[in-house]
């Protein structure tokens, strides 16, 4: 992880394979947080987003989030926060 850039993200998924992201913007929708992330390698203009949970004070854990009503409502959370770049 990048000390210097508090907005680069390694998570490692069960397999052990690592992904780094770039976290674009916590969404909070329904009572939970949600990461907007933009990975390192994909496609371009592809985002992912995951729950936020909160194992400790300095560590939280990134939770896939698999409805697509949720997804589809804190994209559009994102866009309207972000809207600035996104048309």
């Amino acid at each position: 992880m990048d000390e210097e850039n508090n907005n680069i993200i390694c998570l490692t998924d069960d397999d052990g394979t690592r992904e780094i992201y770039m976290l674009l913007d916590i969404v909070e929708y329904d009572g939970c947080e949600y990461a907007v992330l933009y990975p390192e390698e994909g496609e371009e203009g592809i985002v992912e987003i995951m729950r936020l949970e909160d194992l400790n004070d300095e560590e939280d854990a990134y939770i896939p989030v698999e409805s697509e009503e949720i997804l589809n409502t804190v994209f559009e959370l994102f866009k309207e926060r972000n809207n600035d770049g996104l048309e």
